[in-house]
């Protein structure tokens, strides 16, 4: 689990900053890292990236993931879409809703 959360580095810091170049070569590699936690609390680039407010990312992020990725839930059980409304990042909030309109019947 170690190794995993050390080779998904580059990942988290793409995510943290925005960094959607870097993130999509990453992840043209290895299309997979999609769904892996990327850091302590078992989030998902697209969790780090929503809770960031990083739209442009995040606009991207969800074109390479399943209905299903979007459901992944972090250590405190929730979702990037709880993680959205949190933070107030509405926009964010709004492209998740339109690529998966059942997360708004996921109850935390």
């Amino acid at each position: 689990m170690e190794e995993e959360k050390i080779s998904c580095f580059p990942l988290y810091k793409a995510s943290m900053a925005g960094d959607w170049e870097n993130a999509k070569d990453i992840l043209e590699k290895r299309k997979e890292m999609v769904r892996f936690s990327i850091n302590r609390n078992n989030e998902t680039a697209l969790h780090v990236a929503v809770y960031r407010g990083n739209t442009f990312f995040v606009e991207n992020l969800v074109r390479l993931m399943e209905n299903e990725d979007l459901e992944l839930r972090n250590s405190s059980s929730n979702t990037a879409l709880c993680l959205a409304a949190v933070a107030g990042h509405v926009k964010v909030a709004e492209i998740l809703v339109n690529k998966h309109k059942a997360l708004l019947d996921i109850v935390r």
